[in-house]
């Protein structure tokens, strides 16, 4: 299980959506989540 870095629910690993940002690969629980947390942080 992985955490969403944007709402904080825990998803495995298998479903998460995966990002890779600055060399780090960022785990999501959806693509909207992936969106509005890049968003967030002006990408």
């Amino acid at each position: 299980m992985v955490s969403c870095m944007q709402c904080k629910v825990y998803v495995p690993v298998s479903r998460a959506v995966k990002k890779t940002f600055g060399g780090n690969t960022l785990h999501f629980c959806s693509e909207d989540c992936a969106r509005q947390f890049l968003k967030r942080i002006g990408h």
